[in-house]
């Protein structure tokens, strides 16, 4: 492994150990069920 995949692994692990958030989740905004996307913006993921 050279010196940067060495490196890249260490941010990984460093990151992974972090602490990410603390206590409940505050209430959302709005009570809507839609997509905040803009119209005709699909996720990346769906197969057409």
């Amino acid at each position: 492994m050279n010196d940067l995949d060495q490196l890249y692994q260490q941010v990984i692990l460093d990151h992974s150990r972090e602490r990410h958030g603390s206590g409940a989740l505050d209430a959302p905004d709005s009570t809507s069920t839609r997509s905040t996307r803009p119209a005709g913006m699909r996720s990346r993921w769906v197969c057409a």
